[in-house]
């Protein structure tokens, strides 16, 4: 009964935020999010549960599994070789940090738009 309530709570404020919502719940980005990463990395597990908890979509890309999007990764990150990294459309954010500094400031649902 609480969890019901606390759901319906949940979509109020979002439907009054103005927010787009696809079927999964998750924000309908303007921007595409992509986020690069690798096994066993928790701070490539810490910026999904940040997109997560914030309903941003984002695809994700194994540059452990995937050949050529190591590659890919380093050139347009400028060389950059830590995971993740990660991009709004062609816009390089950073790494966690630089994503959860960008949620502290609030200035994470501007940049998504």
């Amino acid at each position: 009964k609480c969890l019901k309530w606390w759901i319906f709570k949940m979509w109020k404020i979002i439907l009054k935020s103005g927010r787009n919502i696809n079927k999964n719940g998750y924000i309908k980005n303007m921007k595409n999010v992509t986020v690069y990463m690798g096994p066993r990395c928790a701070f490539c597990d810490a910026a999904k549960r940040l997109l997560e908890r914030n309903n941003i979509s984002y695809k994700e890309i194994n540059v452990a599994l995937l050949e050529g999007k190591k590659e890919e990764m380093l050139k347009k990150s400028n060389g950059r070789k830590t995971i993740p990294q990660i991009f709004f459309n062609e816009s390089h954010i950073g790494g966690y940090e630089e994503l959860r500094a960008l949620e502290k400031k609030g200035e994470l649902d501007n940049l998504i738009k």
